[in-house]
C-alpha cells in the first residue's frame, strides 16, 4: 500500500492537524515507510511452537462494571 499526498492530506484532516505542502513531502514518505515496515512484520511466518505472550488473557479483555453510589 502506497499513500499519496492527497491521502495523507485527508488523514491529517480527519486527525484535525494541518499540515503545510513541505510537511507533507517529509510526511508521506515517512508514512509509506512505516506501510512497508508493518507489511513486512506481518507477513513474517511464525514459527510453529510459539506460544502466545499472553495465553490466559482474551484478546479483548472487558471491564467488570461495579455500581456506586453516587
Amino acid at each position: 500500500m502506497v499513500l499519496t499526498k492527497e491521502q495523507v492530506r485527508a488523514l491529517a484532516a480527519s486527525a484535525r492537524l494541518g499540515v503545510s505542502e513541505e510537511e507533507l513531502a517529509v510526511l508521506t514518505p515517512a508514512i509509506n515507510r512505516a506501510c512497508q515496515a508493518i507489511a513486512r512484520i506481518r507477513e513474517a511466518p511464525v514459527p510453529e511452537g510459539i506460544p502466545d505472550l499472553f495465553p490466559d488473557v482474551p484478546a479483548h479483555p472487558g471491564r467488570e462494571d461495579e455500581g456506586r453510589p453516587s
